[in-house]
């Protein structure tokens, strides 16, 4: 049976025949090192009669870690407004295309990346030509991604009232 290799900073120890999954953090370079044990699902310092189970804890370990900090970071992609005065001028554009300001929420699905942006442009009279706009939801990864396909519904919609405002008053000359 081929030995997995430790990932980078982390460590096993055998006391009284069994072994202990240790996380090695380093507090200042060269002054302090910290023994932080794994701990298993119930709590308590994970320990295995084998080695190879000791390394196993440290590798699932890591990988959970690493999990964790893309997770984070794609809810702080998603939460952040990358580009604010973008999502502004946006916000802007829907209300002076439709008469109100789009109503913004996230959904959280079933994974932590199962999670999206809504946008919700609402329906109502068009303030130029007074027709009907249906009202639309747009869905999205980020806020500016959705604002955006937002702000092109409803500059699509208001060229539409335009079209048929146009033909109106040919059909009426």
């Amino acid at each position: 049976m081929k030995q997995q290799k430790l990932p980078p900073g982390y460590a096993v120890a055998q006391l009284d025949g069994e072994w202990y999954p240790i996380k090695i953090e380093k507090m200042h370079p060269e002054e302090f090192i910290f023994l932080d044990p794994i701990f298993d699902d119930a709590l308590e310092d994970a320990r295995f009669p084998r080695r190879q189970d000791a390394v196993e804890a440290c590798l699932r370990h890591e990988s959970d870690k690493i999990q964790r900090e893309q997770t984070s970071w794609f809810w702080l992609a998603v939460y952040s407004d990358v580009y604010p005065d973008r999502c502004v001028h946006y916000i802007d554009e829907i209300e002076a295309l439709t008469g109100r300001k789009p109503y913004i929420r996230y959904e959280h699905g079933s994974s932590p990346y199962c999670y999206s942006v809504v946008v919700n442009v609402y329906a109502g009279r068009c303030p130029h030509c007074r027709a009907w706009q249906d009202e639309c939801y747009i869905y999205g990864l980020t806020i500016d991604e959705a604002l955006a396909q937002a702000a092109q519904e409803a500059y699509a919609s208001r060229c539409r009232c335009q079209r048929i405002v146009e033909e109106h008053t040919q059909a009426v000359a």
